[in-house]
Formats: structure tokens, sequence, C-alpha cells
């Protein structure tokens, strides 16, 4: 049984997220994503819309580009998810990426190279 997880992610990595989640399907289906659309405005319907998400996933991945660092909605998801009580894992999508959203500033949260099968095993799901 795959398991539901929610990605988090900046508005410029929608091709990264998009490339982690075909490769996460080839390898054999053991994470299965939800995310929010990253092109509609962070207002409370958007906010209502993830926060239900999250309800349903058991964990949040946050991708982490260069830009990430900035994002508000990235950073409202990562806490949204804590208080929630999910567990909450960090994908350097590149090794120079040097920068992390504050809310991932915590102890205890695992960052992980962009390695598909590490995440999985991360979050005790198969790949």
């Amino acid at each position: 049984m795959a398991r539901t997880v929610f990605l988090s992610f900046a508005a410029e990595d929608q091709w990264l997220a998009n490339a982690l989640r075909a490769e996460a399907e080839h390898r054999g289906g053991g994470l299965e994503f939800r995310d929010s659309a990253v092109w509609e405005p962070f207002g409370r319907a958007r906010r209502a819309h993830v926060e239900r998400l999250l309800r349903a996933c058991s964990a949040t991945i946050c991708l982490v580009g260069q830009t990430t660092w900035r994002s508000d909605a990235v950073n409202w998801e990562i806490r949204k998810s804590r208080q929630l009580g999910k567990r909450v894992v960090a994908v350097r999508l590149s090794p120079d990426v040097s920068r992390f959203p504050e809310a991932l500033i915590k102890p205890g949260v695992t960052v992980l190279p962009r390695d598909i099968e590490q995440v999985a095993r991360a979050l005790g799901a198969a790949a």
C-alpha cells in the first residue's frame, strides 16, 4: 500500500516536483503525492484546501531549491504540517542549496538528497 504524502515546493521548482513524482511512480509506487496548485493565490481558500490535503497525508516532503526559503506558502505548509503532527522531511534539490525555509530550521527535520529511494525509506514506504 502506498504512503500518501504532501509535497511542498516553490512554484519555480514545479518541474522538479513533477520529475520526483514520475521517478517515484517508475520505481514502484511506494509514495503517493498530494500538493496544491502553485499558481493559485495563497489566500484563505488555498490554505483551507491545503489543510484538508495535509490532514489526509501521513507526512510532508518539502522540496528545497534555491528560492524555497522565501516562499510564504511553503513556510505556512511546513508550520501547518507540524501543527497537525505530521512528519516533515526536507529534500535538497541540488547539493548547492544552502538556505532553507525558516519553518524547516528546527530540530528533528531530516534533510535528504534528491534520491527517491532514500526518501521512501525515510518515510517507511517501499520504493
